[in-house]
């Protein structure tokens, strides 16, 4: 029996019949305990199971299609992959990229045109039952432009060594050629949420026009407007502008509500927090901000290298790190939780969360909670360890070695408390001059571009930043190119919702400048981070106490 086809691809599905909803349940069930399993809704996913439970029922058959490529390598389609493993002796795909919405990953080309005028990555696969008692996956991508893709895809693998063998293991599964070969040295370390006794996905408002503005004294108003504004179209309402809708007119704003959040790298805006109009609250990470560091970093990355880690000491944005899909930044405070009542929060203790006891003594070294959180900022900045581990940190929390050298330990925990206090722009090194602003008149950023060390704000390029070198420019935190992203949020744009370009006040000026200043000294650290490291044996040994 043969299957061949090309499903159509719907996360907004309207096959759930019964059906189908109880065949699924053979790949949700690995899955239950995740937060957001929609995916798994997906029309082409059910087209897969069903075909799968078709095929089962002979002892010779073939299924072969062309599909969004996301079940190949995603998380949450861990069970999906190892269900049709079950049944299947023989797997291969051939992963056609194009998807539009994620940056290159590792080896992967800039230009990577789709097959089709789609958004979504596509691969093709073929599955064969009943040839083996074995099941084999064999891999291979295609990557380039559009008529590169059809012109290899007429000709065929010509040979085996096009297929390159993968070995899916638990808990993934995954059907990517990946770092094994890193696999060891890295499962030796100790991973993130093994070191801190709570860590969290990060808050979402639900309507970040509505609740996120950038001055204290814009958030109540905006929400006074709403109140008063008719909202009888409740279908063009977003999911906290019903829930603020159902509190009814008569609600009162509460000024002790109106908090600093940290939306994005270096630019923490303000908002009204109130659980019960937040889509994702999270009270019990909200009880951990208590003015003591947080690491922010992520699970899932599907940007084009590894440099999804920062610092905040305020509540943080789910997309602080990136805006792809499912790259959510999670959450590891410092502190313990401070006492939660109503709005209000105590200071609390400063009790740790960190587990220190995952840190090695050999070397004699006494960890506390202000080193170990330096050692790991340290290391998770090291460009080499990024490079390294890239494969295996685009699919679960990083891992952090735990062991060293004693002064390789001091001088790690010296580099990352000083980048530290520059992400909290708290270092007193810190200066705001030297990016001087170019041009009279106010700063109102109406287009953002960068030619000859100068960031402009205005299309006739008259006013700006002068003395930004190129690589500040283009430094990226997570997802974000930090200086372009910071200007751009506050530039005028059009459309539905057109404004005008934000004035940059003089408070505004000096912070841009500092954020300037402080992405050059990170550049100098990394680099001194990673030439520390070499110094001492380079990865993975110089993290390696030999037995004596």
């Amino acid at each position: 029996t043969v299957i061949v086809g090309n499903p159509p691809y719907a996360r907004a599905t309207s096959n759930i019949g019964p059906f189908i909803e109880n065949l699924m349940e053979r790949y949700k069930a690995a899955v239950r305990s995740e937060k957001n399993i929609q995916p798994l809704s997906d029309d082409y996913i059910k087209f897969l199971c069903f075909s799968q439970d078709l095929l089962t029922q002979v002892p010779l058959s073939i299924l072969g299609m062309i599909t969004n490529s996301t079940y190949i390598s995603g998380r949450t389609h861990r069970g999906v992959r190892a269900e049709l493993q079950r049944d299947f002796s023989l797997i291969k795909i051939v992963n056609l990229h194009g998807n539009a919405r994620v940056g290159a990953t590792g080896g992967v080309p800039r230009i990577d045109e789709n097959v089709f005028d789609i958004m979504q990555g596509v691969a093709v696969s073929l599955w064969l039952r009943g040839t083996s008692e074995v099941t084999k996956v064999l891999y291979t991508e295609i990557v380039g432009t559009r008529a590169h893709k059809f012109q290899a895809l007429s000709q065929g693998p010509t040979n085996s060594r096009d297929w390159v063998p993968v070995k899916p293991s638990p808990p993934y599964f995954l059907w990517i050629k990946r770092g094994e070969e890193r696999d060891a040295e890295f499962s030796n370390f100790v991973g993130l949420d093994q070191i801190f006794s709570h860590s969290s996905v990060s808050g979402k408002p639900g309507d970040d026009n509505l609740l996120i503005s950038f001055e204290q004294s814009e958030v109540i108003p905006k929400l006074q407007a709403f109140r008063n504004a008719d909202k009888s179209n409740r279908s063009g309402l977003t999911e906290a502008g019903r829930k603020l809708a159902d509190l009814g007119d008569g609600v009162e704003f509460k000024d002790s509500a109106v908090t600093k959040y940290a939306y994005r790298p270096f630019d923490d805006r303000w908002t009204y927090y109130d659980p019960t109009i937040w889509t994702r609250a999270l009270t019990r990470l909200r009880s951990h901000v208590n003015g003591q560091p947080i690491l922010l970093t992520t699970k899932i990355i599907k940007d084009s290298f590894f440099s999804h880690v920062f610092v905040t000491r305020g509540f943080p944005d789910v997309i602080h790190l990136s805006n792809k899909s499912s790259v959510n930044c999670y959450s590891f405070p410092v502190g313990a939780a401070s006492k939660f009542e109503s709005l209000n929060f105590d200071i609390g203790t400063k009790t740790s969360n960190l587990d220190l006891s995952a840190f090695s003594t050999s070397s004699g070294f006494d960890w506390d909670t202000e080193s170990a959180f330096y050692w790991i900022y340290a290391v998770l900045h090291s460009v080499r360890y990024r490079e390294r581990y890239f494969e295996l940190l685009q699919y679960d929390f990083p891992r952090i070695p735990v062991e060293g050298n004693v002064d390789l330990i001091c001088l790690l925990i010296d580099l990352g408390r000083s980048l530290v206090s520059y992400h909290l722009l708290e270092s007193p090194n810190l200066v705001s001059q030297g990016f001087l602003d170019a041009g009279p008149g106010p700063m109102q950023v109406e287009k953002v571009s960068y030619s000859n060390e100068t960031v402009w704000v205005d299309g006739a390029k008259t006013r700006g930043f002068k003395g930004v070198p190129e690589k500040v420019w283009n430094f990226h935190i997570g997802g974000y190119q930090v200086c372009e992203k910071w200007l751009k949020d506050r530039q005028a744009k059009g459309g539905k919702n057109p404004r005008s370009g934000r004035i940059l006040t003089e408070e505004d000026i000096e912070h841009y400048q500092k954020i300037v200043f402080a992405l050059s000294e990170t550049i100098r650290i990394i680099a001194e981070i990673d030439k520390t490291i070499d110094a001492y044996g380079g990865w993975p040994d110089a993290f390696i106490i030999a037995d004596v």
